[in-house]
């Protein structure tokens, strides 16, 4: 699995490097490492990875999974619903507001200035 990690940061990077071109999530390679490391490639694909194949610079084929795998991998979930931050501040400290300049003596202090 570390080769399959190493690979894909190696083609993320590639992917920057290329003006960003190619889009988040997807593993780049090129025809000739598609040739000498099929297998590893498709273990991307079978863990929900879409690999785009590219020959001088330019997009040839990509390899995706089936779309029953994609739904299996990527988990259901509902909405987040956040708590209200400021309501629990105002239950503790009530309207309470510290004095200007407290923060930054806080910070003066813990940094021993």
């Amino acid at each position: 699995m570390d080769t399959i990690a190493s690979t894909i940061r190696q083609y993320f990077t590639l992917a920057i490097i290329a003006g960003g071109r190619y889009p988040l999530g997807m593993s780049v390679a090129t025809l000739q490492q598609i040739g000498q490391d099929f297998p590893s490639w498709v273990a991307l694909v079978q863990h929900g990875e879409t690999v785009v194949i590219t020959q001088a610079g330019k997009i040839v084929a990509r390899l995706m999974p089936p779309e029953d795998v994609v739904a299996k991998i990527e988990p259901a979930s509902a909405p987040v619903r956040w708590p209200d931050f400021a309501a629990r501040r105002r239950a503790i400290f009530g309207h309470q507001m510290l004095p200007s300049g407290t923060a930054q003596a806080l910070v003066n202090e813990d940094r021993g200035a």
